[in-house]
């Protein structure tokens, strides 16, 4: 059987999930701030707007679809023309997530400036708010293993390919959701191609001990703290919430880390900051203690233990359809050095015929440039590479 496997690798080196709080944001909710660390379908259009952009006219509607207890509010960009259309499922990383996938408060969107790009030229994009947050309903992301998650990509699929206007239907995962893309199809193998952006290749345990190395400050629970004391922090809450994800037992460790952690936290949050989020709590001692119960029981959610040892490389393994992975040369969440040999172990004998590894040049783990934009090469070389494996009506346009 003749395999199409490229690894795009060119001036490859190792440099080290960037959420919002990386690039500069707010800490407006310190749940939110520490939640980034690690990592039958019913239609129904209610509205429609005409978007023109660089002389290319698209449409975006607004969806729904279900699933379980689940309604999911959404938007499909369609491209100009009667169609079929390809289209693209955007799945969002970890943390409850709106469909623009939206960072650094407000500044960043990232998967509207993915959407934009392809729909422009010529691939249709769905994007929605996670399970349980902005319009969308049903139990939230964190109270949910990854077999609920990758059920509700596929009731999505199934809502998509039900339409007139949609033909080939792809998959696009940035971080979690690059893991759970490929779970997802080698679950239920209806996906047309596959797009990992910054999808690990190692177990949750694994990627938690390796960003106690590579982002230490982030268990800075003192002042005084060496680099070395934060790292050995870090490393202690990855092996205790391992330990607790397996046995039960490690809890009280786990629980002491993130109580000094909150606290040292909002203790360095500016006036401002306090003054922004006490528009949710009573007081400052409220908004200690809610921040605090809702680390733990985040980080001890049925998620969190899905994520802890589920393993990514059996999965990306059993995918028979077109499969693009992308890393960031200097993403500090999923780093390359950590990812790529994994991955290339477990593809050695891969089941698709089409595997293409790229590096994207100076790229963190959300790919934005200084003016928070979706970087040019990856928008450019993502498009391209969906363009080759499907039917379009239009050619890349680059920078578009």
């Amino acid at each position: 059987m003749n395999k199409k496997i490229t690894a795009q690798t060119d001036a490859f080196h190792v440099s080290s999930h960037i959420n919002s709080n990386e690039r500069g944001s707010t800490m407006t909710r310190i749940i939110t701030a520490i939640s980034y660390f690690m990592l039958t379908a019913i239609f129904a259009m209610t509205a429609h707007t005409i978007y023109a952009q660089d002389q290319t006219a698209y449409v975006e509607e607004l969806v729904t679809f279900n699933r379980g207890d689940a309604t999911f509010s959404g938007t499909l960009s369609l491209p100009e023309g009667s169609g079929p259309h390809p289209a693209v499922i955007m799945i969002s990383g970890m943390g409850q997530q709106d469909r623009d996938w939206t960072f650094v408060g407000g500044k960043y969107k990232m998967a509207k400036g993915i959407a934009d790009h392809f729909t422009r030229n010529g691939i249709a994009v769905l994007r929605y708010d996670d399970r349980g947050h902005g319009v969308s309903t049903g139990t939230p992301e964190m109270e949910t293993g990854f077999d609920d998650l990758a059920d509700d990509v596929n009731a999505a699929v199934t809502m998509l390919r039900e339409r007139n206007d949609i033909d080939e239907v792809g998959l696009c995962g940035h971080s979690l959701g690059g893991i759970i893309a490929p779970f997802m199809a080698s679950k239920y193998d209806n996906a047309d191609f596959i797009v990992i952006i910054s999808g690990s290749f190692v177990s949750g345990e694994k990627i938690k001990l390796d960003q106690a190395t590579t982002m230490p400050n982030i268990w800075r629970l003192s002042k005084d703290m060496t680099e070395d004391e934060c790292n050995a922090t870090g490393i202690r809450m990855a092996e205790h919430l391992s330990k607790y994800a397996e046995s039960g037992k490690g809890l009280e460790v786990v629980q002491d880390i993130l109580f000094k952690l909150i606290n040292w936290q909002i203790d360095n949050l500016t006036e401002e900051q306090i003054k922004e989020n006490l528009q949710y709590y009573k007081d400052v001692d409220e908004f200690r203690q809610k921040s605090y119960e809702g680390a733990v029981k985040y980080y001890t959610s049925p998620h969190q233990l899905s994520f802890t040892f589920h393993d990514p490389a059996h999965y990306i393994s059993k995918v028979r359809c077109p499969l693009l992975v992308l890393f960031g040369d200097n993403d500090k969440h999923v780093t390359i050095k950590q990812n790529l040999k994994p991955l290339m172990y477990a593809m050695a004998d891969p089941q698709t015929r089409d595997f293409t590894v790229k590096i994207i040049q100076n790229a963190d783990h959300v790919y934005a440039t200084k003016d928070w934009e979706v970087l040019p090469e990856m928008l450019d070389f993502t498009t391209s590479w969906i363009q080759a494996r499907v039917s379009v009506d239009t050619v890349l346009i680059a920078g578009q």
